[in-house]
């Protein structure tokens, strides 16, 4: 069962990583060209977009491997990215 589990923890966070870089630009691009309020705005429905395809995957293989793992590590994996894009939107990376 530890090899499914590695297997599902590291599907749920490779997705969100591939999610979170289609649907955005990186952190830098982000600060420099993200200035007006609607430009952020279009970045944060962005990655909430992100998130929900993200948690929806991890709560897919979390139900077909009946482990709440790959769900914890994809919301982390999120909570990282989150922190990282609002970081960029405020001009501190």
């Amino acid at each position: 069962m530890a090899i499914e589990l590695a297997a599902g923890v590291g599907i749920s966070l490779i997705s969100g990583e591939h999610l979170f870089s289609t649907l955005l630009s990186s952190p830098w691009t982000t600060k420099k060209f993200a200035i007006t309020e609607a430009e952020k705005h279009e970045v944060r429905r962005l990655y909430i977009t992100a998130i929900a395809l993200t948690l929806l995957t991890a709560m897919v293989m979390a139900w077909l491997l009946k482990e709440i793992w790959c769900l914890i590590a994809a919301l982390l994996l999120c909570l990282i990215y989150v922190s990282i894009y609002e970081r960029a939107l405020s001009g501190k990376v």
